[in-house]
């Protein structure tokens, strides 16, 4: 997704993705995305047009983007390989990564909402961590 433009998607299978600094994924619907890699880069938009229940589920993921609507405990996304995932921004849903390694907050006081599960995980000093378990029904309390 170039600089600037804005790609919606609905539920299915996709390629190699990348979110250009300004560009925008909007999930238009609620249901399963499956990705080769998807990559958010600086200054990038994730937009959850749906108040459903999203799973996302790629080899590689990278996220150094912002983030509008969705709910967390209603946001899984599911990483399949074993490239290290990074979360650099604030983040609000869970990451499953079983064979990879996740680090998140590498720049300073980020806040991330969720359930994070790896290989092993890196949390950076001043990042906060608010569990929100994802829920098929999303209703988690």
């Amino acid at each position: 997704v170039e600089a600037s433009k804005t790609a919606n998607f609905t539920p299915g299978v996709y390629g190699d993705v990348t979110i250009r600094q300004k560009g925008t994924l909007s999930l238009q619907k609620e249901g399963v995305y499956t990705f080769k890699s998807l990559h958010f880069e600086t200054g990038s938009l994730l937009n959850i047009a749906s108040n459903g229940i999203v799973e996302i589920y790629t080899e590689e993921f990278n996220f150094s983007g912002n983030q509008k609507g969705g709910t967390p405990s209603k946001l899984l996304v599911g990483v399949t390989g074993q490239t290290n995932v990074f979360v650099n921004t604030d983040f609000y849903g869970s990451i499953w990564a079983p064979n990879a390694e996740i680090t998140l907050g590498q720049y300073n006081n980020k806040t991330y909402t969720g359930t994070y599960f790896s290989k092993n995980l890196i949390i950076h000093q001043d990042s906060k961590i608010k569990y929100i378990p994802f829920s098929k029904t999303g209703d988690c309390k």
